[in-house]
């Protein structure tokens, strides 16, 4: 059975060897030299995967905010321009075109949220086809 020392569960100090009744002292030095140094290059490399998979997070996130933040204004955008085009501007008091505009760049912008994973999966389609 192989101990692990990442379990959750696992209340056991990492730095912990227990010494077998048999064993040296100079071998159980060595072997404990041995368990710890494979227990450092362990979480080093738990927390190497820890961190790229932070860093693809924070691109997710940085890819979201911008689509919504482009889509907010975007949409706000179109509204000022049918706005203009169907000449309401004359007709319709300030602050109802106001409101009209707000509320075109909210749903614009949970339309992106949206439409978030669906590009997300997009993206991860593109980098793995440019993997291969």
């Amino acid at each position: 059975m192989i101990h692990d020392l990442l379990h959750a569960g696992n209340h056991d100090r990492l730095t912990h060897v227990e010494r077998k009744p048999d064993e040296t002292l100079h071998d159980y030095l060595v072997r404990c030299q041995s368990e710890l140094t494979d227990r450092v290059i362990l979480l080093a490399s738990v927390r190497d995967g820890y961190l790229a998979t932070l860093g693809r997070e924070r691109g997710r996130w940085r890819r979201s905010v911008a689509a919504i933040a482009l889509a907010e204004a975007a949409s706000s955008t179109m509204t000022c321009i049918v706005v203009e085009l169907c000449g309401a501007r004359s007709v319709v008091p300030a602050p109802v075109i106001a409101g009209v505009i707000g509320i075109a760049a909210l749903a614009g912008g949970a339309i992106a949220f949206s439409i978030a994973p669906a590009a997300e999966r997009l993206v991860q389609r593109i980098r793995f086809r440019r993997r291969q």
